[in-house]
C-alpha cells in the first residue's frame, strides 16, 4: 500500500511560563460575589498566547476567555458555583491542538484566585480524581474536587519532584495550581524545563489514568499511578526515581534566553546581510552543523526571509543528551507580524553561555512517537487496527541525501544502543523524495522503553548508509515521548472517520467535491495535515478543505476530475492530536467491491 509523506509533526513546545495573579484570603462563599475574579497562567512551558480557557462550574455553567501574549487569563466568576473544572485549548506551532485542564475547589470573596493551568495542574487533576482531564471534564464528578483532594494530589506529585524542587531552588511549598510564577527560567519555571509531564491513559476500562514524569535535564522518570477515585481512596503507586545526581550542575537555563535575545537584536537591527550572517555566526559554535549546512551558509540561507520584524519567541527546552558537550534541542516560533512558522535548533553550553549548534545532521529525518489507527473496509466489512510506535522519514535530497539507502532506529536501553528497526521503503526518485516506515512497537518493547525511561533518559539515534553498507551520517533525538501499550490505546478517544464518513468515502466515484463526516472525539483534527491516497488510478489533488479543529463534517474541493469506480482501491489519511497533545496518524483505505483491484490491505 502506497503510503503517502507524513505531517511533521513537532511536539508540544517546552518552554518558559509567564503571568499569574495573587490567591487571597477572605471568607468562603457556595456562590461568588461580584468581585470574584479567576486567574492564572496557561503554559506548557512555552506559554499559551490566545488560548481558549473553558470554566465549567458545579451547576453546569460555562463562562469563556483567552490568554494574552504572556498566556495569563483574567475572568470574572462572580455567577459560577465552585467547585470548578477548567479546561484550556491551544494551539502549538505546528497548527496542532492540545488541552489542559486544572480546577479549583471553593473561592475567596473579594479578592483574585490563581488557577494556572500547566502539565503539572493537569497531573494535579488526574492523581487527585484517578482520572484524565478530558475524561474527568466531560463527565465532571464536583464532590471529588475538595480541598483535602487537590491538596494531597498536589503533595504526592510534589514527592516525587523532591530534588528537581531542590535544584531548581523552587520553594518546597510551591502548589502547582496557585502559585504564581515568571517567564524567567527560574524556580517553577526552570523546574518545567527539566521535566516532561504526560498522562498515560488507563490501562483497562475504568482503572486509573496514570502521570508519567520524565527528565528533560536530568536522567530517570517517574509513572504515578493513583488509585480508583483518586488519592482519597487509597494510596498512589510510585515506579522509577528522579535522582540528584543526574541533574546538570553549573548549567544557568536563563542565559538561553540571552542568546535567543541576542539574535533578535540582530534580526531588528536593519543590518545589511553580510553584517547580519557575521553577527550571527558569532553567535553559533564553531561546530555549528545544520543538515550539513556551516553556520555561514545556514544564516545566508535563512536570512532570506528575515526582516527588522522578525523575533523568536515561545521557545524553550524540547530535550538534552547526558553526555559532554551538553546540548539541547530547543524549539519556538519565528514570527514576522501576523505570520509566524515552527524551528527546531540545538544549542551547546561552552561553560559560561549557549551558542547556537544547529541540529548536527547531515540530512533532514524526523522520529515521532505516533499513535495509529489504519481502517480497512470493503463493500460490507469495515475494521480498524489501532497501534503505537514511531513514523520516521528521512529526506532523501541534497548531496548527502541522494546517498542514503536505508536507516536504523535505536533507542537507549541500560546505556546501551538497541536497534528497532530498520527502515528501507523509498517514495519517489533518487535524490527528490523520502524512505519512510512507521514502527510498530510490541508491547514487550513498549516495557522495556518505559524501563529504561524511568532510570536512563530518553533518547534514539537513526543511522543513515549508503546501498554499500556505508555509515553516512547518525542523528540524535532528545526528549522523544513515550509509545502506548495496546490496553491503553484502547482507552484514547482518537479522532477518526466513522462508519459514516467511510460509507461517504465508498460512495464517492469521481468529482470535484467530497463531504466527509468526522467523529473528533476528545481529540483534534490537524487542518494543515489532511492527504488523499489513490491507487491504480491518478491521484487527486486537495486544493481546499474547510477542515478545523473538532469539525465534524468536512468539505473537500478537489483539483480535477478523476473517474473513480467502485472498485478502485482508494485511501484517505488524517492526522491530528489527542486530547493530550499526542500523534495520532489514522489511514483509510479500501474499495466498495468484491473484485477490488489487487494490492488493496
Amino acid at each position: 500500500m502506497l503510503k503517502k509523506q507524513f505531517s511533521y509533526l513537532v511536539l508540544c513546545i517546552l518552554a518558559s511560563c509567564g503571568g499569574g495573579g495573587g490567591g487571597g484570603g477572605g471568607s468562603v462563599n457556595s456562590t461568588f460575589s461580584a468581585q470574584s475574579i479567576l486567574q492564572g497562567t496557561a503554559a506548557t512551558g512555552a506559554p499559551i498566547v490566545n488560548g481558549v480557557v473553558t470554566i465549567q462550574d458545579s451547576k453546569g455553567n460555562i463562562v469563556t476567555t483567552t490568554t494574552n501574549s504572556a498566556g495569563a487569563y483574567t475572568v470574572d466568576i462572580s455567577k459560577l458555583t465552585p467547585p470548578l473544572v477548567i479546561k484550556l485549548e491551544g494551539n502549538n506551532s505546528d497548527a496542532s491542538t492540545f488541552s489542559l485542564y486544572s480546577a479549583v475547589d471553593s473561592i475567596a470573596s473579594n479578592t483574585q484566585t490563581t488557577a494556572n493551568i500547566t502539565p503539572l495542574t493537569n497531573a494535579t487533576l488526574l492523581i487527585a480524581t484517578g482520572q484524565t482531564g478530558a475524561d474527568f471534564y466531560a463527565n465532571p464528578n464536583p464532590a471529588a474536587i475538595t480541598s483535602q483532594a487537590l491538596s494531597q494530589a498536589n503533595q504526592s506529585l510534589k514527592n516525587q519532584l523532591t530534588n528537581v524542587i531542590s535544584a531548581t531552588n523552587t520553594s518546597s511549598q510551591v502548589d502547582f495550581i496557585k502559585t504564581d510564577f515568571s517567564a524567567n527560567k527560574s524556580n517553577l519555571d526552570l523546574l518545567m524545563e527539566y521535566v516532561n509531564i504526560k498522562n498515560k491513559p488507563p490501562v483497562t476500562a475504568g482503572s486509573p489514568s496514570s502521570v508519567a514524569v520524565l527528565g528533560k535535564l536530568s536522567k530517570g522518570g517517574v509513572i504515578i499511578t493513583p488509585p480508583t477515585g483518586g488519592v482519597l481512596n487509597g494510596s498512589v503507586a510510585i515506579d522509577g526515581s528522579l535522582t540528584n545526581q543526574n541533574l546538570p550542575n553549573g548549567i544557568d537555563f536563563s542565559k538561553i534566553d540571552t542568546l535567543i535575545s541576542q539574535a533578535n537584536t540582530v534580526f531588528s537591527s536593519g543590518l545589511n546581510s553580510a553584517s547580519a550572517v557575521s553577527s550571527l555566526v558569532a553567535l553559533s559554535d564553531p561546530s555549528f552543523s545544520n543538515n550539513g549546512m556551516t553556520s555561514s551558509d545556514f544564516w545566508t540561507k535563512n536570512l532570506s526571509n528575515i526582516n527588522s520584524s522578525t523575533s523568536i519567541t515561545s521557545f524553550g527546552v524540547v530535550g538534552c543528551n547526558f553526555g559532554s558537550p551538553f546540548i539541547c534541542d530547543i524549539s519556538g516560533l519565528v514570527s514576522s507580524g501576523s505570520n509566524s512558522n515552527q524551528f527546531k535548533l540545538t544549542v551547546v553550553w561552552n561553560g559560561n553561555g549557549w551558542s547556537f549548534y544547529g541540529n548536527h545532521k547531515s540530512t533532514d529525518s524526523r522520529v515521532v512517537t505516533t499513535l495509529f489507527r489504519e481502517t480497512y473496509f470493503t463493500s460490507n466489512t469495515i475494521t480498524r487496527h489501532p497501534y503505537s510506535g514511531f513514523e520516521v522519514v528521512v529526506s532523501t535530497e541534497g548531496t548527502t541525501g541522494s546517498q542514503i539507502n536505508n536507516a536504523k532506529l535505536y533507542l537507549l536501553k541500560n546505556s546501551t544502543w538497541q536497534m528497532i528497526d530498520t527502515i528501507t521503503d523509498h517514495f519517489g526518485s533518487p535524490g527528490s523524495s523520502f524512505i519512510y516506515k512507521e514502527v510498530q512497537l510490541t508491547d514487550g518493547q513498549i516495557d522495556d522503553f518505559y524501563k529504561a525511561a524511568i532510570t536512563s533518559g530518553i533518547s534514539s539515534k537513526l543511522e543513515m548508509y549508503d546501498a554499500a553498507s556505508n555509515l553516512i551520517a547518525t542523528d540524535y533525538v532528545y526528549g522523544i515521548d513515550l509509545p502506548l501499550k495496546s490496553t491503553e490505546i484502547q482507552n484514547v478517544q482518537i479522532p477518526e472517520i466513522p462508519d459514516t464518513g467511510i460509507q461517504q468515502f465508498r460512495d464517492y466515484v469521481g468529482g470535484t467535491t467530497l463531504q466527509l463526516t468526522l467523529d473528533p472525539k476528545t481529540g483534534f483534527f490537524s487542518p494543515s495535515q489532511f492527504t488523499w491516497n489513490q491507487f491504480s488510478s491518478a491521484g487527486q489533488q486537495i486544493i481546499k478543505t474547510d477542515l478545523t479543529t473538532k469539525s465534524k463534517n468536512i468539505n473537500i474541493i478537489l483539483a480535477n476530475t478523476v473517474n473513480m469506480p467502485k472498485n478502485r482501491n482508494r485511501g484517505i489519511d488524517f492526522y491530528g492530536y489527542d486530547s493530550e497533545g499526542r500523534p495520532f496518524h489514522t489511514r483509510n483505505v479500501g474499495c466498495n467491491d468484491t473484485n477490488c483491484i489487487s494490492g488493496t490491505p
